[in-house]
């Protein structure tokens, strides 16, 4: 039964993207990595997100109904957290996993369908908006690209040398590791999910004036028995999204366009995940270049003041500055570990950010900033870097 249902749902994936690129194709985002880069300054592409749009009729007259395929591919950089065997939350100083770093290659991709209710006339989209998907993601975990560019030294986070030949690290390659099970065996999962979601968006964006409130519910459902051949995934995430933005003062250009705007933001999280196998992936809930820790319970909060430049005679081309304060609080029990808790943990980061945007499709930037991954003040550490992306 599951293999017939993997054949039909692989050749959906297939045959859908077929269908609707006549109907509607668009990117949506685009991401790079300072792990990808030309010289430590100039950030490529590591992933890409698009969507095919089905041309379906709308069945509330006035709102908005949808049916989308969406493709999200690429490489992810990650770090191990937690012990493999146990789920413990490693220490930078822990000496049985010298090498955590590591990359995936991954595909995931999302059926959605989503419904508009009561359109207001302020607010880009609809007032209410309920979604409904089906999700399904592959993934194949490699040592960083440190690991693959010396060749003089291949000890790494999965291998190691033995002998004068390269071997599996220990316990990698064993059936199943319930610390991270998605790097169970050959370190390859393909899993699936159900997604449900309510939007109440009262928020006016127009690139540098942004205005109103948005409200955000969203659960993935992702049970043992959903699995096809990869039974490593067994969770429940459940998240809720506040987003708040005042523009204080915006000046006119031309052309309907600005030439100075201020903007004032807060951006509030909570995220519930439990189950007894939770990829890496779900975990999400991030802060400026660290996480919170893989806990059941996380609450996450964004605020920053942002300065934009002008319209450079294009919407979607201007300079901004933004001036940030992450924070972070997690607690619960340690996700895939045997009844470990954590009573609650900060994690804080703040700075400043400054880019020129050139059509959504590229920006020169520059980061300087501090983090602090726990509530140690010896962890705390700062950050500045500067170059150029690209989204080509």
């Amino acid at each position: 039964m599951k293999k017939a249902l993997l054949t039909v749902l692989i050749s959906l994936i297939l045959i859908i993207p077929s269908f609707a690129i006549g109907f509607g194709y668009h990117v949506l985002d685009i991401r790079t990595s300072p792990n990808f880069s030309i010289g430590g300054h100039w950030e490529l592409p590591v992933s890409v997100v698009y969507q095919f749009n089905f041309p379906v009729p709308d069945f509330i007259k006035g709102s908005t109904t949808s049916l989308a395929f969406r493709l999200d591919n690429g490489l992810d950089y990650r770090t191990l957290r937690q012990d493999p065997l146990t789920g413990a939350i490693l220490s930078d100083d822990d000496e049985r996993f010298p090498a955590r770093d590591y990359m995936t290659l991954f595909d995931e991709f999302n059926l959605e369908f989503a419904q508009g209710m009561i359109h207001t006339g302020f607010a880009d989209e609809d007032l209410l908006t309920l979604k409904v998907s089906i999700d399904g993601r592959f993934e194949n975990a490699y040592e960083s690209l440190d690991y693959f560019s010396d060749k003089d030294h291949r000890e790494g986070l999965f291998h190691t040398i033995e002998n004068g030949a390269i071997a599996d690290r220990s316990p990698f390659g064993s059936d199943f590791l319930p610390g991270t099970p998605e790097l169970s065996a050959d370190r390859s999962v393909f899993q699936l999910s159900l997604s449900a979601g309510l939007d109440i968006n009262f928020m006016k964006d127009d690139v540098t004036s942004i205005n109103g409130i948005k409200l955000s519910s969203f659960a993935r459902w992702s049970p043992s028995w959903l699995q096809l051949f990869s039974d490593t995934s067994d969770f429940l995430l459940w998240e809720n999204r506040l987003d708040l933005a005042w523009t204080m003062f915006r000046l006119p250009f031309v052309n309907g366009l600005s030439s100075l705007s201020m903007m004032l933001s807060d951006s509030v999280e909570y995220r519930y995940l439990t189950g007894e196998k939770v990829p890496y992936y779900a975990m999400g809930t991030e802060v400026w270049e660290t996480r919170g820790y893989p806990t059941e319970h996380v609450i996450t909060n964004h605020l920053a003041l942002t300065l934009f430049g002008p319209q450079l005679f294009f919407r979607d081309v201007y300079p901004y500055v933004s001036a940030f304060f992450d924070l972070t609080y997690s607690w619960g029990r340690i996700l895939n570990s045997d009844g470990l808790r954590m009573e609650g943990d900060f994690t804080a980061s703040y700075g400043v950010k400054a880019e020129l945007v050139l059509f959504n499709v590229s920006t020169v930037f520059y980061e300087l900033g501090v983090v602090s991954p726990s509530s140690n003040p010896d962890d705390i550490y700062s950050i500045q870097r500067f170059g150029f992306k690209v989204g080509l």
